[in-house]
């Protein structure tokens, strides 16, 4: 994507493609299926975030597209309504949309994505139909396994359903997705359904009643999760909530929770559950801080259309970073847009990483320029370059490719101008992709050496 824009690009471009890289976000477990029936516009109708942007800029294809972590515009409903329109009919309504929002990085990354697997070279008709029919005959596990291989992907960190993969229900890549905790529905409590979660009074092996029963079952299904192979948290409330977190006193918390047994036909608000929201949160991070889990947190920018960003801020985790400085924060998303006070909090808290998953695809040039000054600023020991933060393997390629280019803009500008030589930003490249992660998350992983591919499938000419 960055041409030659300085005198060393090309050459680090060329030379980051050897480096491993460790994917520190993921939402796919994966596991690729076979789907001789596949739609390619239904697919790029949900495929990541590029529909968040068709959804952006296709108002007028009715009256409003609806906003939501995940919005279904009527946009993608019509073009995913493969039994009522034809494929010549959707794809007129999609290319004048998508003609609207092409230059964006979500669509570079996913049809740098789809290039990459499957040699789209071009969005006319035909050739979006051939890629179709390829996709269809030869998109299965070998397929995606190979082509992460290919592009140098040792292993990943997944955000999913844990309690569905550990009991057996969620198919997963072993050995090559590696699992955290997805912690926020174990804090923000609302009503009784949110308190007695199955799951968790079968590990207290009783009926949740009170808080400290609440904590015990928690703290037990925790140590069922260690077991398997837990890597860290994840927390992602800054969707749903400010990510400033107060230390309220246990008895306000007690109140709170006492109520929601108490009458379990309600249901009650973000701010009349705040103290144990809050509560319950620095609880678990002391439970983190025991176990040695890494504990990774959104910030910055959200998946979807229509919410509010300031509740994302990263200098709202000020007060938790300075509180539990025995927990190993990883902060999200490259904090997007508040790059100062990201870079803050990496620099001047020890027990912060940075973590630029997703970031290289919302907008690759603050992307370069956070790599830049986190050059100057943050330890390089402290970055974490890429996540895709995805569901589809094409996206995880097509985004990588935009965190390699983005990565090499940043650091072939640094060698030309004497900040650091080639060597030495090739070092700082493979600390940043896959060093650092596999230090902070202890994944002993062996740049090199791939997991087992599955078994079945036919042999794709991709790979």
């Amino acid at each position: 994507m960055w041409k030659s824009q300085t005198r060393s690009y090309d050459a680090l471009r060329a030379r980051l493609d050897t480096l491993p890289v460790i994917e520190t976000h993921e939402h796919w477990c994966g596991v690729c299926p076979p789907d001789e029936n596949l739609d390619l516009l239904a697919l790029l109708a949900g495929g990541g975030y590029y529909a968040s942007d068709l959804a952006s800029a296709s108002a007028d294809f009715a009256k409003r597209a609806r906003p939501g972590l995940f919005p279904i515009s009527p946009l993608a409903e019509y073009l995913t309504d493969t039994r009522h329109h034809s494929f010549d009919q959707r794809y007129a309504a999609w290319r004048t949309y998508h003609e609207r929002t092409c230059h964006t990085a979500y669509t570079r990354g996913l049809f740098e994505g789809l290039r990459a697997c499957w040699g789209l070279e071009s969005i006319e008709k035909k050739a979006m139909l051939a890629a179709q029919e390829r996709m269809q005959a030869e998109r299965n596990q070998a397929c995606a396994d190979r082509t992460l291989a290919r592009h140098g992907i040792q292993t990943m960190i997944v955000n999913t359903d844990l309690t569905a993969v550990m009991a057996g229900s969620l198919p997963y890549r072993k050995g090559f997705a590696r699992f955290v905790l997805d912690l926020p529905q174990y804090h923000a409590l609302s009503g009784e359904g949110s308190v007695r979660k199955p799951h968790l009074e079968a590990a207290l092996n009783r009926r949740i009643v009170t808080l400290d029963d609440y904590l015990e079952a928690f703290e037990r299904f925790l140590e069922q999760a260690i077991q398997f192979g837990i890597v860290g948290i994840k927390d992602q409330s800054a969707y749903h909530r400010c990510i400033a977190y107060a230390n309220p006193p246990r008895a306000e918390a007690e109140t709170v929770f006492n109520r929601i047994v108490a009458h379990p036909r309600d249901s009650l608000g973000t701010d009349q559950v705040r103290p144990l929201d809050d509560y319950l949160f620095n609880q678990f991070m002391r439970l983190a801080a025991r176990r040695g889990l890494p504990v990774q947190v959104h910030t910055g920018h959200m998946a979807g259309i229509c919410n509010e960003i300031t509740k994302t801020n990263p200098a709202h985790l000020t007060a938790m970073l300075e509180l539990h400085s025995e927990v190993q924060f990883d902060l999200f998303h490259g904090g997007w847009p508040y790059l100062g006070e990201y870079l803050f909090l990496g620099k001047n808290y020890p027990n912060v990483t940075l973590d630029m998953c997703w970031a290289n695809a919302i907008e690759p040039l603050y992307s370069v320029e956070f790599f830049k000054r986190a050059l100057q600023t943050v330890p390089h020991s402290k970055i974490h370059g890429y996540g895709g933060d995805t569901h589809l393997f094409e996206c995880a390629v097509g985004y990588l490719i935009l965190a390699r280019d983005n990565l090499a803009a940043a650091l072939a500008e640094m060698v030309d101008a004497g900040w650091l030589g080639t060597d030495e930003a090739l070092a700082v490249a493979r600390a940043w992709l896959f060093d650092n992660p596999n230090r902070t998350f202890r994944l002993d992983c062996q740049p090199g050496r791939q997991p087992t591919p599955a078994r079945g499938g036919r042999k794709p000419r991709t790979a």
